[in-house]
């Protein structure tokens, strides 16, 4: 079995790399990319109304797909999905959070490239096996 395929336990990690890996998530944490997706994110669930209308918009998604009109991509039924996320792209507090979100995903990817760098290994293409990593 290779390091890839191997999983790593809690007894691998050696106390350094535990506290690098602290080091590296309240780095994360007092960031301002994070801060602010932090505050995008509880606006975002504080909105009722708009966790409803994703509720709705998801449904409907999952239904066309199972009818197969997401595969075609054409029709009513895609088109008024078109509409619908477009109209859901509209609200502020939807947008800043898929904002803020975008960012933080780009901060954790460049994070794991530089550890990639460091490490000397793809560590994306070594938890692809597992799923992938970001």
């Amino acid at each position: 079995m290779s390091i890839t395929q191997q999983k790593v336990s809690a007894q691998h990690v050696t106390p350094a790399v535990a506290e690098a890996a602290r080091g590296l998530a309240r780095a994360i944490a007092n960031s301002e990319v994070f801060r602010r997706f932090e505050a995008s994110q509880e606006q975002f669930s504080a909105d009722k109304n708009l966790q409803q209308r994703l509720l709705d918009y998801d449904t409907r998604k999952r239904e066309a797909q199972l009818s197969g009109l997401w595969e075609v991509g054409k029709g009513n039924g895609a088109e008024d999905l078109e509409k619908l996320w477009k109209s859901l792209l509209k609200n502020p507090v939807l947008k800043e959070y898929l904002a803020c979100e975008a960012e933080l995903r780009s901060l954790l990817r460049e994070a794991t490239t530089r550890i990639t760098n460091e490490v000397g290994i793809d560590y994306g293409a070594a938890c692809a096996p597992a799923g992938g990593c970001c």
